[in-house]
């Protein structure tokens, strides 16, 4: 998942509007919604800011949203897309109580 979408994501699940997730870091509505549509690279700064604003480890933010290394092979990738998704999922559990929308 690219870092723009999962900001996104667990920014709607705190309950977050842009609005609000902006002015805690003191950036534009504009510059944060470039950010989650990916059309902007947050700074290593921002990125630190954005997951202490949003409760998540800046190690989980970049892991959740850094593409496999290319050394791997595709197994070892699909294995490392596949460990995303489980900490994604567990993630979005420990949030909401629900498993990627469905109710628990």
């Amino acid at each position: 998942m690219k870092i723009g979408s999962l900001i996104k994501k667990i920014r709607t699940i705190r309950g977050l509007t842009q609005v609000q997730l902006a002015q805690k870091m003191g950036i534009t509505q504009n510059y944060l919604s470039l950010i989650e549509t990916d059309k902007k690279k947050p700074s290593n700064t921002k990125i630190k800011e954005l997951s202490n604003h949003l409760q998540l480890s800046e190690d989980a933010l970049i892991f959740l949203s850094t593409e496999p290394p290319d050394e791997l092979d595709q197994y070892k990738k699909r294995d490392y897309v596949g460990l995303q998704h489980n900490i994604l999922s567990l993630l979005v559990f420990d949030l909401t109580g629900d498993i990627e929308g469905k109710s628990a």
